[in-house]
Formats: structure tokens, sequence, C-alpha cells
């Protein structure tokens, strides 16, 4: 019993070998709540949760870096996100063919991925977000409109992290650590 415990307080320990910003943290859930907010207001709950999906795949990217670096990493980020936004809008709606397809999908991600580590990154966020993306929108409508809507709260999302982390940059520049 123990041993479980133990192993249970380890595997939900939070990792100290990175040390995450509140630029980060800030931009990763305003970037996430925000679209969320905004649509429950209109009365429209599900199409915010399908904004912050978006949101989501850009999540992560770190602010505190140079504004370049982290413009190249955003870029990055939402061209996957895009990539499969548009892929699962193509293979939706196909009955189980839908189910086959995403997997064919992921089978070539996944060779693309085996050719560099920076790839193997890359390929492994658009398979998840593939899986992810294909899912939500299989279960609302008009396939097109919700992969716009993920990829605007990408968008959004990016702009946020973007300008947090030229703060972050200009506030370090300003204030640099004693």
């Amino acid at each position: 019993m123990q041993n479980g415990k133990a192993h249970l307080v380890k595997a939900l320990h939070w990792s100290q070998d990175v040390e995450v910003e509140l630029a980060e943290v800030l931009a990763s859930g305003i970037g996430m709540i925000a679209p969320i907010v905004f649509a429950a207001a209109l009365g429209q709950l599900p199409l915010g949760l399908t904004a912050s999906v978006g949101a989501l795949a850009v999540a992560g990217v770190r602010p505190g870096s140079s504004p370049k670096v982290q413009l190249q990493g955003l870029i990055s980020a939402f061209l996957v996100a895009v990539a499969a936004s548009i892929a699962a809008a193509l293979v939706v709606g196909n009955g189980w063919l839908t189910d086959v397809l995403v997997v064919l999908l992921a089978c070539v991600a996944a060779t693309i991925g085996g050719y560099s580590r920076p790839m193997v990154a890359t390929m492994m966020r658009f398979v998840l977000f593939l899986i992810i993306i294909s899912n939500v929108i299989q279960a609302l409508a008009n396939p097109a409109w919700l992969a716009f809507l993920i990829v605007a709260g990408a968008l959004w999302a990016s702009f946020l992290s973007l300008l947090l982390g030229t703060w972050l940059c200009a506030h370090r520049r300003n204030n640099p650590p004693a």
C-alpha cells in the first residue's frame, strides 16, 4: 500500500526541471477561457469549447524566449492546428470510414515523424489534435465552420501568447535579476 501511495505522489508531482513562467500560464489560461466565456455569454457554449481546442493546440509555446523564437514556435504550432483541423474536417462524416481515415493519417504522420526529432514532436502534436478535433467536429454540425473556429481559437491564443511574451521580454530587459 505504501509503495502505491508513493508512486501516485510521484506521478502527480509537478516537474521542476523546467521553470513555468506566469506569462505562459496566463496566455494558456486566458487563451482557452476567453472563447468559452464569450460564447457562453452569447448562449453558444459548444462553439466556445470548440474554439478553446484551437487555443489548446498552441498552448505550451514558451512566451519567455525572444519574440523571434516564440513566433517561430507559435507559427509551427498554429500550422499543425490548421493542418489537423483541415484533415479532420475532410474525414469526418463518413461513418466507420472516418475512424479508418484518422488511423491512416496518424500512420502517415508517424512515418513522416521518423525523420528527425523536431518532426517527431510536430507529428505527435498533429496526431493528438487530429484525434481531438475529429471527435469535436464529429459531435457537432458543419465541420468546415468548426474547423474555422478551432483555427480562430489558435490564432487568438497565439496573439495573446506573443503579446504576453513580448511584455515578459521587455520586463526582463528593464528589470534584470539581482
